[in-house]
């Protein structure tokens, strides 16, 4: 396995580009399952995972962000109630930051 890593300005420039950019006060946890390699969903929610959460932290450091392994993928948020995002469709990052952000407004 490789890793890679991003110069420190690079990076910066990462973080004010793409999704994740507004503030979500009404979010106050983001739990990312991953589920079994065999599980359609790896690769786009591994993508928004290193991609799209680091933005969505860098512009809301209140919220808890909170990893598991389990079955079946999976994006729940938390506020006043958890919200599991209905992603068993979503084949790219955008679609699943979208559903985030519609399923914000139902807590």
């Amino acid at each position: 396995m490789s890793i890679a890593a991003f110069g420190y300005r690079a990076l910066q420039a990462n973080l004010k580009a793409g999704n994740g950019l507004q503030k979500l006060p009404m979010i106050k946890q983001i739990k990312v399952v991953f589920g079994k390699e065999t599980c359609k969903l790896l690769g786009p929610i591994s993508s928004f995972y290193v991609n799209e959460l680091p933005r969505i932290y860098d512009n809301n450091r209140d919220i808890k962000f909170v990893t598991e392994y389990g079955e079946q993928c999976k994006v729940e948020i938390q506020g006043t109630e958890t919200v599991e995002l209905g992603i068993s469709d979503c084949k790219t990052t955008t679609q699943i930051y979208n559903k985030l952000i519609e399923a914000s407004g139902k807590l």
